[in-house]
């Protein structure tokens, strides 16, 4: 996943399972111009709609209540662990919960809960700092209009 909160896009690889069946997509989210493109890896076909859900930011929205600390990893061995805080935060059609590194406030997890399309969880892992690769937001050729 490439995330751009300033520009509110994303981009991301998704595999996806059902009945033994395995489909891989690339996605490209332009919250901006309320409009996600989807390419099937397999058949490189593309599907462009508005996005599933609304924009929502990875990380601790304004008035997002906090709910507690933990270290994760091995407490006191130096560089084996990490210090996270678990906010939540509620919306007038479900709720969202998020655990946030401390001091940094990278986030670790993120669950998204609504009335319209059910629970989303997403767990980080690998985080770098900025967007190292200026091509991730590209539009896929196969979702470009003839």
């Amino acid at each position: 996943m490439v995330y751009d909160e300033d520009n509110r896009r994303i981009s991301e690889f998704e595999d996806e399972s059902v009945n033994k069946t395995r489909t891989y997509y690339f996605k490209v989210k332009l919250y901006n111009e309320n409009k996600e493109y989807t390419l099937d890896l397999k058949t490189r076909k593309c599907n462009v709609t508005a996005p599933r859900h609304q924009w929502h930011p990875y990380g601790v929205p304004p008035g997002a209540k906090f709910k507690a600390e933990a270290v994760v990893g091995a407490a006191g061995v130096p560089g084996e662990s990490v210090t996270v805080a678990d906010f939540a935060s509620q919306t007038t059609d479900g709720g969202f919960g998020f655990a946030v590194t401390e001091p940094s406030c990278f986030p670790v997890g993120h669950a998204f809960f609504s009335k319209e399309n059910g629970l989303e969880i997403t767990n980080f892992y690998d985080l770098q700092n900025a967007i190292s690769d200026p091509e991730a937001f590209k539009i896929p050729k196969e979702c470009m209009s003839p």
